[in-house]
């Protein structure tokens, strides 16, 4: 069986001013150190709003690159597509309709192209003279 003093024989529990003393020191101290922990705790506004900024600016950040992206792939596509159009157009057989009306056609005669021919390869050995001496 425990007697009244016996159960706190570590701390005194007798109301006298010492020990009401001592026990307002030891709350003091206590609600001393819960202050400043919860105070440690708390974000500054400055550091809060540097937070914020720095999400803000990731994200307007990687919403511009989607943009870019998107918008190169899309110059791309046209840039292919007009690039295809120009050597299709290239590479396609004129017709006579594709010409201006009025435009006259002949057709050379055989001799006259062995003539330019003959020319063309004159002049071609004229130059091979040329830069041999």
């Amino acid at each position: 069986m425990r007697r009244n003093g016996d159960d706190y024989q570590w701390r005194p529990n007798d109301n006298s001013t010492r020990t009401n003393l001592r026990y307002d020191l030891e709350a003091e101290h206590w609600l001393t150190a819960y202050k400043n922990a919860s105070a440690k705790t708390t974000v500054s506004f400055g550091k809060a709003m540097g937070f914020v900024g720095l999400i803000l600016s990731l994200f307007f950040i990687s919403l511009l690159f989607i943009v870019l992206v998107i918008r190169e792939g899309i110059l791309y596509i046209i840039g292919k597509r007009k690039s295809k159009k120009a050597r299709e157009e290239r590479l396609r057989v004129k017709t006579l309709a594709d010409f201006p009306e009025g435009t006259l056609f002949y057709r050379t005669p055989p001799e006259e192209m062995h003539r330019i021919h003959n020319l063309c390869k004159a002049n071609r050995d004229i130059k091979e003279l040329n830069t041999t001496i």
